[in-house]
């Protein structure tokens, strides 16, 4: 029982820091589209394949808003 609660908390932990993990990207996706770059230099930039920098410009596009949760909740929806 001690186990399967540790293991649980273990996830969730990792859960939580995926998805801050993925908010600070679209953060800096956010910054860098206000900014003028192109996919191609985002890519570049942060270090990102250009398929999640495209999803996330996708998403922000549809959208319209520079709000990462919301943009994230979007991208995720539970």
């Amino acid at each position: 029982r001690r186990e399967a609660r540790a293991e649980g908390r273990a996830e969730g932990r990792a859960e939580g820091r995926n998805e801050g993990e993925t908010i600070r990207l679209i953060r800096l996706v956010c910054i860098k589209l206000e900014k003028g770059k192109t996919m191609e230099q985002m890519t570049d930039e942060l270090e990102e394949n250009m398929e999640t920098i495209a999803k996330i410009c996708s998403v922000i596009e549809k959208v319209g808003v520079h709000d990462a949760e919301a943009i994230f909740r979007i991208m995720n929806p539970e």
